[in-house]
């Protein structure tokens, strides 16, 4: 994952951070996001960051030594360079959160919510979804009329 590292971001320059983790679970059931209350598609993924990387996306990088470059998976030889190996996986929505039970020093049960170190992740293909959809076409194709309107001496 690749994001503003918010603690460190620099003040002269913004370096990006990279983050390294493990696929978790492939998701086959929604997953509830606790932002904004919608269930969510996601891959789960156990990510070595802290929070504020939300929007960031994320690369797999598949080992020449997975099943996927046996027998020609992916085809021939050309599969095995590193510039093969890298997929966009998605989007970081952000982290999952549990509620851990604890008691107080009066001895009180109390519920604390705490980071899982698992990170939410919008898989690619419903971006592409959501990039292909009827409305942002149209979306795209009027703001790209407005765009060549404005230039002057030009038109569609």
């Amino acid at each position: 994952m690749i994001g503003r590292f918010r603690v460190h971001a620099g003040k002269r320059k913004n370096f990006p951070a990279h983050c390294f983790g493990n696929i978790a679970k492939m998701n086959e059931e929604p997953l509830l996001n606790t932002y904004t209350q919608l269930m969510q598609e996601s891959i789960i993924a156990e990510m070595r960051s802290i929070s504020g990387f939300s929007g960031s996306p994320v690369i797999v990088y598949i080992t020449p030594a997975s099943f996927r470059f046996k027998d020609g998976f992916f085809g021939g030889k050309e599969s095995l360079t590193p510039e093969y190996r890298q997929k966009f996986l998605g989007i970081q929505w952000g982290h999952i959160l549990y509620q851990a039970k604890a008691k107080d020093e009066q001895g009180r049960q109390l519920k604390i919510e705490m980071d899982s170190a698992m990170v939410g992740i919008i898989p690619a293909w419903k971006i592409l979804v959501l990039i292909d959809s009827e409305e942002l076409i149209e979306m795209r194709n009027n703001a790209e009329k407005r765009y060549f309107k404005n230039l002057p001496g030009r038109s569609l």
